[in-house]
């Protein structure tokens, strides 16, 4: 993608955040101000890392904040111990252990299974099956999805 397209993308974006009828500032250091006809909201972007709550950041930082919902499989053979259990451990950790956790069971025959999360830290959390009988288990699909509020 070129860096038009996605300056493109980011003007949009701050559009959508309502800073319309955007001013462009170029600086000498290397940022690129994009703010509103009246100068009261704004984007920086920056060539190198941010420093600010209203940098439009680089592409990489963008992406971590993004990604806010994991996913992924569990396949029945990866189970084990009594009951059987298994741990999930992320690629990239969240920030934290505040995310929630939901489960579904795949099966051969129609089997019914109540996993649940045993314990939970920002890069992995264990699932528990509660029986040691898992032969009708082909995989337990996860979906992990970073907390907005709490309670």
């Amino acid at each position: 993608m070129s860096f038009f397209s996605k300056l493109r993308g980011i003007t949009e974006t701050l559009f959508q955040l309502g800073i319309d009828r955007a001013q462009l500032k170029s600086q000498v250091t290397g940022e690129l101000e994009i703010r509103n006809d009246t100068d009261t909201g704004f984007a920086v972007l920056r060539v190198g890392t941010p420093v600010g709550a209203n940098d439009a950041t680089t592409l990489a930082a963008l992406q971590a904040r993004a990604l806010l919902t994991k996913s992924g499989i569990a396949a029945g053979g990866s189970f084990s111990g009594n009951p059987k259990k298994t741990t999930i451990t992320f690629v990239t950790p969240f920030s934290d252990a505040l995310y929630a956790v939901q489960l579904g069971c795949v099966t051969t025959s129609g089997k019914t299974f109540a996993p649940i999360v045993e314990s939970q830290l920002a890069g992995s959390f264990v699932i528990n099956v509660g029986t040691n009988n898992v032969t009708d288990l082909v995989q337990v699909d996860w979906s992990a999805i970073k907390n907005g509020e709490a309670v």
